[in-house]
């Protein structure tokens, strides 16, 4: 679908002769009018087919970090099931959110073949779901992991791979010896759920 500077996402633009595109599920709108096939990036990897059933999603989060009743109010109004309705059926259907069944909500109807795909994948086939190992990461070593993935696909050789996790490591350590003076971020310690909840 061309947006107002021309053609989005790479199977569209020109120039290149892209089959194949990594994408999250944003990919509803980018190509919602075309005839694109989801499918899970796990199935282009290698790895133990235990893992075969098990998914990488992403998730909007909201935290209150006081005792304000406002905020702490706004934040059970949109996690509600009324709040979660509302902006399912408010949201252009692009960029609705695909909430899990768990969620409490009649499921809604998808807007297009992709979305229909990844409703399936969430609420039927997946076994587990996953956030990304990112996601939980304190903020310098998320940062510093997200650049080092993208200094590996330049050179995935084992030695700058070697050299690679140990810069991560060592931007671990850092992080988990910070003074405990300041702000503190710990990750959560479950970041795979089953399906159902």
């Amino acid at each position: 679908m061309p947006g107002p500077g021309g053609p989005r996402g790479l199977l569209d633009s020109p120039g290149f002769d892209c089959t194949y595109e990594h994408q999250s599920a944003f990919i509803r709108y980018l190509y919602a009018s075309e005839d694109v096939r989801v499918e899970p990036s796990a199935r282009f990897l290698g790895g133990p087919t235990e893992y075969r059933d098990a998914y990488e999603v992403a998730g909007d989060m909201a935290a209150v970090f006081s005792d304000d009743p406002a905020a702490q109010e706004l934040v059970e109004r949109l996690s509600s099931p009324a709040g979660r309705k509302r902006w399912q059926a408010e949201a252009d259907p692009g960029v609705r959110p695909l909430f899990p069944n768990t969620a409490g909500l009649p499921p809604a109807v998808p807007a297009n073949p992709i979305e229909q795909e990844i409703d399936d994948l969430l609420n039927s086939r997946a076994r587990t779901l996953c956030f990304d190992a990112s996601d939980v990461m304190p903020p310098e070593l998320r940062d510093a992991f997200h650049r080092a993935v993208l200094e590996f696909f330049r050179d995935p050789s084992k030695r700058h791979l070697d050299s690679l996790l140990g810069q991560l490591e060592t931007v671990r350590v850092q992080v988990d010896e910070e003074p405990g003076d300041g702000p503190s971020f710990r990750p959560p310690e479950v970041i795979c759920a089953s399906s159902g909840g």
